[in-house]
């Protein structure tokens, strides 16, 4: 147990430019989707609020962004028109036809795919999209293969969309290139699948990439015990592809390798603050319309408590 906890802590490693960059990619993403949104990481206790008093104006505190309706105000306008791909002759069906989505994937096309890409961009200034097969031990079929061959070996490529968020760690050589990624992922599954009653366990999922290789590690936390996690498969493969397939996007511009300018940095900022003033407002004007006496007293009953002279 101990030495699949240094492994878990090893793996949980990030880069530090992650580091520094976590918390406004955090902030960037939570101002575009409220999916884990939490108020109370926005909203600060004064060391002279009581936490009950705290923990009441987080709970009427709404955050309610403009930064949605105009990112896919832009999304939409520049999707207007249906998206024309510079290739040459066939080459775009080939495309299309060579890399799939991911298979988990709500997205039905290549279009709806890279709209998601560019919200990405917009939000963060940088995405990633690794481009890999269901069975990396077998990533083509030799020879020339037809795609009925691809299928019936289960090596067809697909496209992976992770968000800045995902990609906890990398390295890059003297050229900028990358040499490895590692993609942290987080799910939750039945301790026992055949079993409706038994209790649900988190696993972490480590992936990691270099320039041969794939190598994932998956754990599964004891829900006994909160925090502590158990290896429970470990796999590696040869994906034969001679670089990390992994492709960083950028936009409106970068800064450093996997750090990209996000289109949202000083909209963000504006978005917290109008939520910390909004969440003030709300407080003071509830505890105008329902005054009620606030007494700090060492006495142990308020009856003890005496008021005026």
């Amino acid at each position: 147990q101990n030495r699949d906890m240094k492994l878990f802590q090893a793996l949980s490693s990030k880069h530090p430019d992650y580091m520094a960059w976590e918390a406004r990619w955090r902030t960037y993403r939570d101002c575009v989707d409220d999916a884990e949104f939490h108020k109370e990481d926005y909203l600060f206790r004064n060391e002279r609020e009581h936490p009950d008093q705290h923990a009441f104006r987080v709970l009427i505190s709404e955050f309610l962004p403009d930064t949605p309706s105009y990112v896919e105000r832009i999304v939409g306008a520049l999707y207007n028109e249906k998206p024309k791909r510079d290739l040459k002759n066939g080459d775009l069906e080939k495309f299309a036809d060579a890399v799939t989505l991911a298979r988990n994937s709500s997205l039905s096309s290549m279009d709806a795919y890279m709209a998601e890409t560019i919200k990405s961009l917009i939000t963060y200034g940088s995405t990633r999209e690794l481009i890999t097969t269901k069975s990396v031990q077998n990533p083509a079929v030799p020879g020339a293969p037809t795609r009925a061959e691809e299928i019936a070996a289960d090596a067809r490529p697909y496209a992976v969309h992770y968000t800045p968020l995902s990609v906890i760690d990398w390295d890059e050589d003297d050229a900028c290139e990358l040499t490895m990624v590692r993609i942290k992922e987080n799910y939750c599954h039945k301790a026992n699948p055949d079993d409706p009653l038994s209790p649900h366990v988190k696993y972490c999922k480590f992936i990691q990439y270099d320039r041969e290789t794939a190598h994932w590690w998956i754990f599964a936390e004891d829900y006994e015990k909160e925090g502590e996690y158990k290896l429970v498969e470990e796999s590696e493969a040869q994906h034969r592809m001679g670089v990390v397939p992994m492709i960083v996007r950028y936009w409106p511009g970068q800064q450093k390798t996997m750090i990209g300018r996000s289109f949202l940095r000083y909209m963000a900022r504006a978005e917290l603050s109008k939520f910390r003033n909004d969440s003030d407002m709300d407080y003071d004007s509830y505890m105008h319309a329902h005054p009620a006496m606030w007494v700090e007293t060492k006495q142990k009953s308020l009856g003890d408590v005496v008021v005026g002279g």
